[in-house]
């Protein structure tokens, strides 16, 4: 690794290959699961300008073998993604391209899980992931569901604010994760009742008649109305 600048101690900004950045990182466990649509996203970026956007931050956690990536995973699977598929296809020989790395050294796990929410104070993170008691595979799957259903999945969205009727995938998990907190509950028990939500939304002509021209024309074209309301999840009836 190349320093390139010290703040302090344990806080230095690195330049390192796309090979070490694969040997040597793997994801935080308490980050969120990379959103493919994202990656494949930057990664088309990589592959039409070459361009390898900013600093991605590694933590060095007390008993981990590998550095933990913490804020810029979507970024990082990209990269390691151009490096199995493109350099390694000889596409590009004798390839020693860099990236940025801003490495936070000797930190415990709790010490982690505060940077992680500061680096992101600026961005939509789900608080599944550092503040949650409830199952985290439970609620993934909940919400995994809803972005992959054949009509739900036309009305996701990249932004951080989006239009009615889409939704971004990190306020949906947040939505459901303060619904069910503190409240027992079973994945299928829960899709269902989000379905059969759908549905009352999709029938009721009052609802539909407060719903623009265009709103409406995209909802009957995939049959989903869930993300004409800023929340459903306060609709949504789990007794």
């Amino acid at each position: 690794m190349e320093q390139i600048y010290k703040l302090n101690d344990n806080q230095i900004l690195y330049a390192i290959t796309l090979n070490n950045l694969f040997t040597m990182t793997e994801n935080w466990s308490n980050n969120r699961p990379p959103d493919e649509d994202r990656v494949n996203s930057i990664f088309e970026t990589i592959i039409q300008n070459k361009e390898m956007g900013d600093p991605i931050h590694l933590a060095q956690v007390e008993g981990k073998n590998k550095l933990q990536c913490f804020d810029g995973n979507h970024r990082r699977e990209a990269y390691i993604r151009y490096l199995l598929e493109v350099e390694n296809d000889n596409l590009i020989q004798n390839d020693e391209r860099k990236i940025l790395i801003y490495l936070h050294k000797n930190i415990t796990e709790q010490e982690l899980k505060q940077k992680f929410i500061i680096v992101n104070s600026g961005n939509p993170v789900p608080e599944l992931y550092t503040i949650s008691t409830i199952s985290n595979l439970e609620l993934e799957n909940i919400v995994e569901k809803l972005c992959n259903d054949k009509n739900f999945k036309k009305h996701k969205s990249q932004s951080n604010n989006p239009r009615k009727p889409n939704f971004n995938k990190t306020t949906l998990t947040n939505n459901l994760l303060k619904r069910l907190e503190n409240v027992e509950f079973n994945e299928e028990v829960v899709y269902r009742k989000i379905l059969e939500l759908n549905n009352i939304y999709k029938t009721n002509t009052l609802f539909i008649s407060t719903l623009s021209e265009s709103v409406n024309k995209k909802c009957a074209k995939t049959g989903c109305y869930l993300f004409c309301k800023n929340d459903f999840t306060e609709d949504l009836a789990l007794a």
